[in-house]
């Protein structure tokens, strides 16, 4: 299924665009951003974006992560020169391991600093712009060309799964919301069966992951799904829609009304 859905059109061009505003935005998205403000006590834009984006998971868990990360832009430009998918999701756990040393070194230079006595949001900038001189072209490509190597050979959005520090942010704010179960955006199966034979969800799920395998557990809830919604326009059932309510972490309510009411009516002609 190669012809992109309205929707998914709309989703990859605000990817691209997104991914065209990386020279500018680039230092906001920094892991070495949030401590180099720290040593000389500022708060940085980068520490306000990651906070925005553990905020926003509490109610759209990694939408963010499929519809407007600049990085995510690029792995799917990228994606169009090699598609195939992540082979192995065992290595995920590098990106807490940076995430935590991002932390770890925000706090220490914090401390050392005697405190955040001001806030800065264009720390790291000029005047917003983060590729300001051609010195930091050589970041720019410096963090392209990896990200480049790692979609072409590793697999599609290898980056996301593997090395992304924001991506934890995001999984934590789900997390929370998951074990609260307050109404957010998810994926939800409807009453039609999934056909055995049929696996492209499988094949077009940007993150790779076992969207068979999720439905047939009845469980649609994963911490490297970007709600991208790949999944849902790809489905020739229409077995799988978008829906902002509870569920997540702790079952797919379909599924259980269904078995419900498939038991109810067994005891009835019983």
């Amino acid at each position: 299924m190669n012809r992109l859905t309205k929707r998914q059109l709309v989703r990859r061009t605000i990817l691209w665009v997104m991914f065209l505003t990386f020279p500018i935005v680039q230092m906001y998205l920094s892991p070495a951003t949030p401590f180099l403000g720290a040593m000389k006590g500022v708060l940085t834009g980068s520490v306000l974006l990651f906070g925005t984006l553990f905020l926003s998971a509490l109610f759209f868990g990694r939408a963010y992560c499929g519809w407007l990360c600049p990085v995510a832009g690029y792995q799917e430009v990228c994606s169009d020169i090699s598609n195939k998918p992540v082979s192995t999701l065992r290595f995920d756990f590098i990106k807490f391991l940076v995430w935590g040393i991002m932390i770890a070194l925000f706090v220490i230079f914090s401390v050392k600093a005697g405190g955040i006595t001001t806030v800065n949001p264009l720390h790291s900038t000029t005047r917003g712009i983060s590729m300001d001189k051609p010195g930091k072209l050589l970041v720019y490509y410096g963090v392209l060309i990896p990200i480049f190597l790692m979609s072409v050979f590793i697999g599609r959005r290898s980056f996301c799964h593997h090395l992304c520090w924001m991506s934890p942010f995001l999984i934590a704010g789900r997390s929370i919301r998951n074990l609260v179960n307050w109404p957010s955006l998810q994926l939800e199966k409807t009453a039609q069966q999934c056909p055995p034979d049929c696996e492209i969800c499988n094949q077009i799920c940007t993150m790779s992951l076992d969207v068979k395998g999720m439905l047939s557990a009845g469980k649609l809830e994963h911490p490297e799904c970007v709600l991208c919604g790949a999944c849902v326009d790809s489905c020739p059932e229409n077995i799988l829609k978008f829906d902002f309510g509870r569920s997540g972490a702790l079952g797919n309510r379909t599924v259980e009304r269904c078995s419900a009411v498939q038991a109810e009516r067994e005891i009835v002609c019983h």
